[in-house]
Protein backbone atom coordinates (compact mmCIF):
# COMPACT_ATOMS: atom_id res chain seq x y z
CA UNK A 1 0.00 0.00 0.00
CA UNK A 2 2.96 2.63 0.75
CA UNK A 3 4.83 1.92 -2.37
CA UNK A 4 1.73 2.78 -4.36
CA UNK A 5 0.87 6.00 -2.43
CA UNK A 6 4.21 6.87 -3.00
CA UNK A 7 3.89 5.94 -6.41
CA UNK A 8 0.88 7.89 -6.66
CA UNK A 9 2.61 11.30 -4.80
CA UNK A 10 5.66 10.71 -7.27
CA UNK A 11 3.40 10.84 -10.49
CA UNK A 12 1.22 13.52 -9.04
CA UNK A 13 4.19 15.53 -8.68
CA UNK A 14 5.79 14.72 -12.22
CA UNK A 15 2.17 15.60 -13.99
CA UNK A 16 2.12 19.25 -12.12
CA UNK A 17 6.12 20.12 -13.19
CA UNK A 18 5.32 18.85 -16.58
CA UNK A 19 2.24 21.23 -16.23
CA UNK A 20 3.67 24.03 -14.70
CA UNK A 21 5.68 24.47 -17.96
CA UNK A 22 2.62 25.81 -19.83
CA UNK A 23 1.85 28.12 -17.02
CA UNK A 24 3.25 31.26 -18.30
CA UNK A 25 3.25 34.32 -16.54
CA UNK A 26 4.54 38.23 -16.79
CA UNK A 27 6.48 39.37 -13.99
CA UNK A 28 6.13 43.23 -13.29
CA UNK A 29 8.49 45.67 -11.22
CA UNK A 30 8.75 49.63 -11.36
CA UNK A 31 12.40 50.53 -10.32
CA UNK A 32 12.64 54.27 -11.81
CA UNK A 33 10.73 57.09 -13.20
CA UNK A 34 11.32 57.63 -16.42
CA UNK A 35 7.94 56.03 -17.39
CA UNK A 36 9.80 53.54 -19.92
CA UNK A 37 8.60 50.29 -20.16
CA UNK A 38 11.18 47.18 -20.72
CA UNK A 39 10.01 43.53 -22.10
CA UNK A 40 12.84 41.25 -21.19
CA UNK A 41 12.50 37.74 -22.47
CA UNK A 42 15.33 34.80 -22.53
CA UNK A 43 15.75 31.62 -22.89
CA UNK A 44 12.43 30.60 -24.60
CA UNK A 45 13.89 26.96 -25.78
CA UNK A 46 11.21 26.48 -28.65
CA UNK A 47 10.15 23.89 -30.78
CA UNK A 48 8.43 23.97 -33.24
CA UNK A 49 5.26 22.19 -31.44
CA UNK A 50 4.73 24.52 -28.79
CA UNK A 51 1.55 26.37 -29.42
CA UNK A 52 0.96 27.28 -26.36
CA UNK A 53 4.19 28.94 -25.77
CA UNK A 54 3.61 31.01 -28.99
CA UNK A 55 0.41 32.00 -28.41
CA UNK A 56 1.91 33.51 -24.97
CA UNK A 57 4.44 35.15 -26.85
CA UNK A 58 1.66 36.96 -29.73
CA UNK A 59 -0.71 37.84 -26.47
CA UNK A 60 2.06 40.47 -24.97
CA UNK A 61 1.09 43.13 -27.78
CA UNK A 62 -1.06 44.43 -25.51
CA UNK A 63 2.00 45.59 -22.66
CA UNK A 64 2.57 48.67 -24.60
CA UNK A 65 6.49 48.12 -24.60
CA UNK A 66 8.97 50.87 -25.28
CA UNK A 67 11.97 48.75 -25.79
CA UNK A 68 12.46 44.59 -25.78
CA UNK A 69 15.38 42.96 -24.32
CA UNK A 70 16.16 39.67 -25.60
CA UNK A 71 19.13 37.29 -23.67
CA UNK A 72 19.68 34.52 -25.70
CA UNK A 73 18.68 30.49 -26.23
CA UNK A 74 15.61 31.12 -28.25
CA UNK A 75 15.29 27.93 -30.08
CA UNK A 76 15.66 24.74 -29.98
CA UNK A 77 15.40 23.38 -33.58
CA UNK A 78 15.58 25.48 -36.90
CA UNK A 79 12.11 24.45 -37.66
CA UNK A 80 11.19 26.75 -34.55
CA UNK A 81 12.89 29.98 -36.37
CA UNK A 82 10.01 31.39 -38.49
CA UNK A 83 7.34 30.35 -36.04
CA UNK A 84 9.03 32.27 -33.10
CA UNK A 85 9.86 35.16 -35.53
CA UNK A 86 5.86 35.31 -36.95
CA UNK A 87 5.11 34.74 -33.45
CA UNK A 88 6.99 38.15 -32.45
CA UNK A 89 5.34 39.52 -35.41
CA UNK A 90 2.00 38.69 -34.83
CA UNK A 91 2.77 40.42 -31.04
CA UNK A 92 3.34 43.48 -33.52
CA UNK A 93 6.35 43.71 -31.31
CA UNK A 94 8.54 44.54 -34.74
CA UNK A 95 7.13 47.52 -34.09
CA UNK A 96 8.81 48.53 -30.64
CA UNK A 97 12.67 48.91 -30.89
CA UNK A 98 14.77 45.50 -30.26
CA UNK A 99 17.96 44.41 -28.64
CA UNK A 100 19.13 40.77 -28.72
CA UNK A 101 22.04 38.61 -27.70
CA UNK A 102 22.40 34.90 -28.33
CA UNK A 103 23.32 31.90 -25.82
CA UNK A 104 24.53 28.20 -26.73
CA UNK A 105 21.40 27.21 -27.86
CA UNK A 106 20.89 29.38 -30.51
CA UNK A 107 24.58 27.88 -31.65
CA UNK A 108 23.71 24.56 -30.75
CA UNK A 109 21.15 21.74 -30.95
CA UNK A 110 20.15 20.97 -27.56
CA UNK A 111 21.27 17.42 -25.95
CA UNK A 112 20.25 15.11 -23.40
CA UNK A 113 21.88 15.61 -20.23
CA UNK A 114 21.53 14.86 -16.34
CA UNK A 115 20.24 18.09 -14.50
CA UNK A 116 21.49 16.67 -11.62
CA UNK A 117 25.12 17.69 -12.68
CA UNK A 118 24.63 21.06 -12.20
CA UNK A 119 24.32 20.84 -8.45
CA UNK A 120 28.29 20.13 -8.51
CA UNK A 121 29.44 22.57 -11.21
CA UNK A 122 28.10 25.13 -13.54
CA UNK A 123 27.72 24.15 -17.52
CA UNK A 124 30.95 26.32 -18.14
CA UNK A 125 33.64 23.53 -16.29
CA UNK A 126 32.30 20.90 -18.30
CA UNK A 127 33.64 19.78 -21.65
CA UNK A 128 30.72 18.38 -23.09
CA UNK A 129 28.02 20.92 -22.71
CA UNK A 130 27.12 21.41 -26.46
CA UNK A 131 26.13 19.33 -29.01
CA UNK A 132 28.35 19.38 -31.97
CA UNK A 133 25.38 19.90 -34.43
CA UNK A 134 24.98 23.57 -35.27
CA UNK A 135 21.90 25.66 -35.49
CA UNK A 136 21.33 28.13 -38.26
CA UNK A 137 22.28 31.24 -36.24
CA UNK A 138 22.84 33.32 -39.16
CA UNK A 139 18.71 32.58 -40.29
CA UNK A 140 17.89 33.52 -36.23
CA UNK A 141 19.91 36.70 -36.15
CA UNK A 142 18.23 37.54 -39.86
CA UNK A 143 14.77 37.30 -38.87
CA UNK A 144 15.21 39.26 -35.64
CA UNK A 145 16.82 42.18 -37.47
CA UNK A 146 13.94 41.70 -40.10
CA UNK A 147 11.78 42.80 -37.08
CA UNK A 148 13.71 45.85 -36.36
CA UNK A 149 15.84 44.36 -33.68
CA UNK A 150 19.58 45.28 -33.03
CA UNK A 151 22.24 42.68 -32.25
CA UNK A 152 24.44 44.11 -29.54
CA UNK A 153 27.25 41.32 -28.55
CA UNK A 154 30.52 43.16 -28.00
CA UNK A 155 29.02 46.74 -29.43
CA UNK A 156 27.87 49.97 -28.07
CA UNK A 157 24.68 51.24 -29.60
CA UNK A 158 22.35 54.57 -28.29
CA UNK A 159 18.46 54.62 -28.64
CA UNK A 160 16.02 57.63 -28.11
CA UNK A 161 13.16 56.70 -26.26
CA UNK A 162 10.78 59.26 -24.59
CA UNK A 163 13.38 62.02 -24.82
CA UNK A 164 15.58 59.70 -23.44
CA UNK A 165 19.11 58.85 -24.33
CA UNK A 166 19.73 54.85 -23.51
CA UNK A 167 23.13 53.20 -24.34
CA UNK A 168 22.85 49.31 -24.55
CA UNK A 169 26.23 47.20 -24.35
CA UNK A 170 26.11 43.62 -24.99
CA UNK A 171 28.78 40.54 -24.11
CA UNK A 172 28.43 36.90 -26.04
CA UNK A 173 27.82 34.21 -23.73
CA UNK A 174 29.94 33.77 -21.45
CA UNK A 175 29.73 30.10 -20.05
CA UNK A 176 31.46 29.17 -24.03
CA UNK A 177 34.91 29.03 -23.26
CA UNK A 178 35.81 30.40 -26.85
CA UNK A 179 33.36 33.62 -25.66
CA UNK A 180 35.12 34.49 -22.51
CA UNK A 181 37.92 36.48 -24.51
CA UNK A 182 34.89 38.66 -26.02
CA UNK A 183 34.04 40.39 -22.63
CA UNK A 184 34.71 44.02 -23.05
CA UNK A 185 34.57 47.34 -20.99
CA UNK A 186 31.55 49.16 -21.84
CA UNK A 187 31.84 52.69 -22.81
CA UNK A 188 31.13 55.75 -20.52
CA UNK A 189 28.72 57.97 -22.06
CA UNK A 190 29.20 61.83 -22.91
CA UNK A 191 26.32 63.17 -21.88
CA UNK A 192 25.73 61.78 -17.70
CA UNK A 193 22.47 61.67 -18.06
CA UNK A 194 22.32 58.65 -20.07
CA UNK A 195 20.79 55.14 -18.99
CA UNK A 196 23.36 52.53 -19.29
CA UNK A 197 21.80 49.28 -20.36
CA UNK A 198 24.16 45.81 -20.35
CA UNK A 199 22.91 42.52 -21.43
CA UNK A 200 24.48 39.09 -21.52
CA UNK A 201 23.02 35.96 -21.50
CA UNK A 202 24.96 33.61 -18.72
CA UNK A 203 24.94 35.52 -15.08
CA UNK A 204 28.59 34.42 -14.27
CA UNK A 205 30.24 36.91 -11.82
CA UNK A 206 33.00 37.62 -14.31
CA UNK A 207 30.53 38.56 -17.09
CA UNK A 208 28.97 40.79 -14.47
CA UNK A 209 31.85 42.33 -13.62
CA UNK A 210 32.28 44.55 -16.31
CA UNK A 211 28.70 46.30 -16.20
CA UNK A 212 29.32 46.37 -12.19
CA UNK A 213 32.65 47.77 -12.55
CA UNK A 214 31.26 50.72 -14.85
CA UNK A 215 28.33 51.56 -12.84
CA UNK A 216 25.66 50.31 -15.86
CA UNK A 217 22.36 51.26 -14.39
CA UNK A 218 20.75 47.98 -15.65
CA UNK A 219 21.74 44.57 -16.56
CA UNK A 220 19.94 42.06 -18.09
CA UNK A 221 20.60 38.23 -17.98
CA UNK A 222 18.78 34.91 -18.49
CA UNK A 223 20.24 31.24 -18.93
CA UNK A 224 19.46 29.85 -15.32
CA UNK A 225 15.76 29.33 -15.85
CA UNK A 226 14.86 30.68 -12.19
CA UNK A 227 16.61 27.51 -11.25
CA UNK A 228 13.75 25.44 -12.86
CA UNK A 229 12.68 23.26 -9.80
CA UNK A 230 12.09 24.57 -6.30
CA UNK A 231 11.47 23.46 -2.97
CA UNK A 232 8.63 25.43 -0.73
CA UNK A 233 10.52 28.28 1.38
CA UNK A 234 13.92 26.75 -0.14
CA UNK A 235 16.17 28.90 -3.42
CA UNK A 236 16.43 27.29 -6.62
CA UNK A 237 18.06 24.28 -6.40
CA UNK A 238 20.27 24.95 -8.46
CA UNK A 239 20.98 27.84 -10.83
CA UNK A 240 23.59 26.94 -13.30
CA UNK A 241 26.25 29.69 -13.07
CA UNK A 242 28.39 30.66 -9.59
CA UNK A 243 26.13 32.85 -8.45
CA UNK A 244 24.58 32.39 -5.21
CA UNK A 245 20.92 30.55 -5.46
CA UNK A 246 18.91 33.86 -3.86
CA UNK A 247 20.32 35.02 -7.14
CA UNK A 248 18.09 32.26 -9.71
CA UNK A 249 15.53 34.90 -11.00
CA UNK A 250 14.17 38.30 -10.04
CA UNK A 251 15.18 42.04 -9.93
CA UNK A 252 18.37 42.75 -8.07
CA UNK A 253 20.37 45.79 -6.26
CA UNK A 254 23.99 44.74 -6.06
CA UNK A 255 26.11 47.52 -5.93
CA UNK A 256 25.17 50.81 -8.32
CA UNK A 257 23.08 48.19 -11.20
CA UNK A 258 19.98 46.65 -10.79
CA UNK A 259 20.25 43.21 -12.34
CA UNK A 260 16.96 41.69 -14.40
CA UNK A 261 17.75 37.73 -14.15
CA UNK A 262 14.71 35.87 -16.02
CA UNK A 263 12.77 32.77 -15.45
CA UNK A 264 12.87 32.26 -18.75
CA UNK A 265 9.69 30.76 -21.18
CA UNK A 266 11.28 27.52 -21.47
CA UNK A 267 13.12 24.68 -19.66
CA UNK A 268 16.16 22.36 -20.78
CA UNK A 269 15.28 20.83 -23.83
CA UNK A 270 15.28 17.21 -22.91
CA UNK A 271 13.92 18.02 -19.10
CA UNK A 272 10.56 19.50 -19.93
CA UNK A 273 9.32 20.10 -16.37
CA UNK A 274 8.94 22.98 -13.77
CA UNK A 275 8.39 22.90 -9.93
CA UNK A 276 7.04 26.19 -8.01
CA UNK A 277 9.07 28.07 -10.90
CA UNK A 278 6.57 28.79 -13.51
CA UNK A 279 8.15 30.41 -16.89
CA UNK A 280 7.75 34.23 -17.07
CA UNK A 281 8.87 37.18 -19.06
CA UNK A 282 9.53 40.38 -16.58
CA UNK A 283 8.22 43.74 -17.78
CA UNK A 284 10.78 46.59 -16.16
CA UNK A 285 9.48 50.43 -15.97
CA UNK A 286 12.89 52.32 -15.19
Amino acid sequence: MFKKILLGVISALGFWAYLETKLFKIKYYKVGHNNIKLLHISDIHLWSTQKLKLKFITSLKSQNIDLIIVTGDNISSNKAIEKLIESFKKAKLNKVPGVFVFGSNDYFSPKPANPLQYLFHPSSQTNNYTNKTTLDTKRLRAGFEFLGWQFVENKTINLNIKKTNIQITGSSDYHLPQNRSNIFLIKNPANQKTIIIGLTHAPYKDALKPYLTNKTNYIFAGHTHGGQLRLPKIEALVTNSDLPRQYAAGVFKIKDSVISISEGLGTAAYFPFRFLCPPAVTILEI
